[in-house]
């Protein structure tokens, strides 16, 4: 799943058609990707996150920029002892660089 799927589906990020039920879809499969990540490293909560902060770049759409920032809502949430780190180093990132585009995931 990890190198197969996973691939696939951060390809879904990028398309403007994800959102309502899919966007959703999405976002439960992300979180049960966090649940074999004990199994699986590439699965895991950090390994998806930097994933998932990846997808975006300068170039990317408003669409792309909102949907990953709800994947990653969802997988931090997913992961309770992590939440409050996580959420910190976020608000960190929108407090940094103004042309950063992870600022825009965190604004997102």
């Amino acid at each position: 799943m990890a190198t197969e799927t996973l691939p696939k589906t951060i390809k879904l990020l990028h398309s403007p058609l994800l959102q309502g039920e899919s966007l959703r879809s999405l976002i439960k499969f992300f979180k049960a990707c966090c649940v074999q990540g004990a199994k699986v490293a590439a699965l895991s909560f950090d390994s998806l996150l930097k994933t998932l902060m990846g997808v975006v770049s300068e170039n990317s759409s408003k669409s792309t920029f909102i949907a990953v920032s709800q994947c990653v809502a969802g997988i931090t949430i997913q992961e309770d002892k992590k939440t409050a780190a996580t959420v910190t180093q976020l608000i960190n990132n929108v407090k940094g660089s103004a042309s950063d585009p992870i600022k825009e995931v965190c604004d997102g």
